[in-house]
């Protein structure tokens, strides 16, 4: 059986498919140079057991430490269980506060007057929804050479973007959105130990969303005053 099979057998999408073979499933064949995956009963057993644990809530990542012996299949569902009732109980409350405002005729640029009443039912116990579970952009801060001095100083580039370009994926391994941060410091880094200037440039990409893939960072010192008086 090939891919198209196996996602029309077992109602997997494709993109779970390819999740799934990223993260904590390995085809018997795959491997093997010029010759399409084929999958075997095995693999398919394996596919059914994947599909089982993640329907009931388990993530790739814990799954893998089940498969390396880090957690028990227990201790996986407890981990996870304690996770969903957390998160269920965030969602009985964002959807109590969403009823809430709506009955208030809530405008947009009014929300903030009710931050203070959210904030005091926070600090007694009742829970909202947040972020987690949300996007979350790769670190964009960096330790930069000082290309006059040599120190070492750290910048967050975040500070200093310029472009966020989001794109679908044209790999063969597609993920989802490939997202590249373009930043240029311009004139206004200047070295805490030696003072003098220079300039940031490059991009950081993230693939599939939230996680590394690569980046181009360029240092160039900036010519002083003196210097530019000089010639």
């Amino acid at each position: 059986m090939q891919t198209k099979d196996i996602v029309e057998m077992l109602g997997i999408p494709e993109n779970r498919l390819k999740l799934y073979k990223k993260e904590v499933f390995t085809p018997e064949q795959a491997g093997k140079s010029g010759v399409k995956t084929e999958y075997t009963e095995r693999d398919i057993q394996n596919l059914k057991r994947l599909e089982v644990l993640t329907k009931a809530g388990l993530t790739c990542k814990i799954i893998r430490k089940v498969q390396t012996g880090t957690l028990t299949l227990s201790e996986a569902f407890e981990e996870r269980t304690k996770a969903i009732q957390e998160d269920i109980e965030k969602k009985k409350g964002a959807l109590a506060l969403a009823l809430e405002l709506i009955t208030d005729g809530i405008e947009y640029d009014s929300a903030g007057q009710y931050w203070e009443n959210i904030h005091q039912r926070e600090l007694a116990g009742e829970q909202f929804a947040d972020l987690e579970g949300e996007y979350q952009t790769v670190a964009l801060d960096r330790v930069i050479q000082c290309p006059s001095c040599g120190k070492y100083i750290n910048i967050d580039f975040e500070d200093f973007e310029i472009d966020t370009t989001i794109n679908p994926s044209s790999r063969d391994d597609d993920m989802g959105e490939d997202i590249v941060h373009t930043f240029d410091t311009e004139d206004n880094m200047k070295c805490d130990y030696c003072g003098c200037g220079f300039r940031v440039q490059g991009w950081i990409r993230e693939y599939p969303a939230g996680a590394y893939d690569s980046e181009s960072v360029n240092v160039t010192l900036l010519e002083s005053e003196g210097d530019s008086d000089a010639e």
